[in-house]
């Protein structure tokens, strides 16, 4: 169960972009 956090990190990076991409 390596690729845990490896996808934890994945899905922090990808959810702050959306953020950052959602906000005005």
């Amino acid at each position: 169960m390596h690729v845990s956090t490896y996808d934890c990190l994945s899905v922090c990076i990808w959810l702050r972009i959306g953020i950052y991409m959602y906000l005005p």
